[in-house]
């Protein structure tokens, strides 16, 4: 009998072993970075976004923890302003800042839209009694 329970606590070492090896797995996989690029128009102008976009995987079989973040930036002909959102992926529209020389503006951002998700949609933050107002709409690239 000592020997049937020194092989539990064995194969109990070996599972915790391959749990612990599985979640570190894991946590090197937990992010995928894409380099965006879109081509549209903010504020009506011709625009460009160009940025990070990192999504991080929560590694639940729902996918609910699921969240991503946009580090970049908008740029025309009136100049670069930084942009930035991010949130839970199951939960769109994401909560984002324009940075401007008159200062932050807060947007919302829907991204991967579309037939072939290829769109991002930039809104005003401001809640409205209204739609929100667009203030960019863009094709991009997810590489």
């Amino acid at each position: 009998m000592d020997q049937d329970n020194q092989s539990v606590k064995a194969l109990g070492i070996v599972g915790i072993a391959v749990l612990l090896a599985d979640l570190m797995a894991m946590s090197v996989n937990a992010q995928e970075l894409h380099t965006v690029k879109c081509q549209g128009y903010f504020w009506g102008m011709p625009a460009t976004v160009e940025g990070q976009r990192a999504y991080f995987r929560s590694g639940h079989p729902l996918g609910d923890g699921d969240s991503l973040r946009f580090n970049g930036v908008i740029r025309s002909s009136r100049g670069t302003l930084q942009f930035t959102y991010e949130g839970y992926a199951n939960s769109a529209p994401f909560q984002g800042v324009v940075q401007t020389p008159q200062g932050p503006y807060l947007v919302k951002v829907l991204d991967g839209t579309g037939a072939r998700h290829e769109k991002m949609v930039i809104y005003g933050g401001r809640p409205t009694l209204g739609p929100p107002p667009t203030w960019g709409e863009f094709v991009c690239s997810w590489r």
